[in-house]
């Protein structure tokens, strides 16, 4: 037992995020006000489709999402976001050291993006989003193969598809991929 598994809520957190990095679907994201350090503030809770813990959204996390799927918070919905614990990238001096959610990458992302923001008076932060699904694995594998490699592939795509780790769409495109291989 970790110390946050002490301590539930209705948020997560760190030490709540299994192996230390996890995929999530984005299933809500709206602003509420919640009792903070001062008070009652307005923060941005964003709601998801494995867990029925929220996600408080820090800024720094907003801006990561906003790089990979846009500006337009709606078109969030749907999309798979995977988030990890870590210590590092952390926007404010004070909390250096602790615990804290940041965006990793995505499974719905097909290439890396470089995100930056710079809080005010603060120094700018960097940070590469990576492509976490299997798709993109499979992809690079099927333009490595052999074509007598393709039905392994190919089989390989059943079970992932059947495992719910690709959508009908990734594996159409994997299918394809294959069958202009053979």
């Amino acid at each position: 037992m970790n110390f946050d598994e002490l301590y539930p809520g209705r948020f997560l957190k760190a030490g709540l995020i299994p192996n230390g990095k996890a995929n999530y679907t984005i299933k809500t994201v709206a602003k509420e006000q919640i009792e903070g350090e001062r008070g009652l503030e307005d923060k941005v809770v964003m709601g998801f489709e494995e867990t029925a813990l929220q996600l408080v959204l820090p800024k720094v996390n907003a801006v990561a999402i906003r790089a990979m799927f846009g500006s337009d918070v709606q078109q969030w919905i749907g999309k798979r976001v995977t988030l990890y614990a870590t210590t590092d990238i952390m926007p404010f001096p004070k909390r250096r050291n602790e615990p804290c959610i940041r965006v990793f990458g995505s499974p719905d992302i097909r290439e890396q993006v470089v995100c930056e923001w710079q809080p005010p008076k603060r120094r700018k932060l960097v940070q590469t989003l990576v492509p976490t699904g299997y798709y993109v694995t499979a992809w690079n594998a099927i333009q490595q193969a052999t074509p007598d490699q393709m039905p392994a592939m190919r089989k390989r795509v059943d079970q992932l598809t059947a495992a719910g780790e690709l959508t009908a769409e990734e594996a159409a495109q994997l299918v394809a991929a294959i069958e202009a291989r053979v």
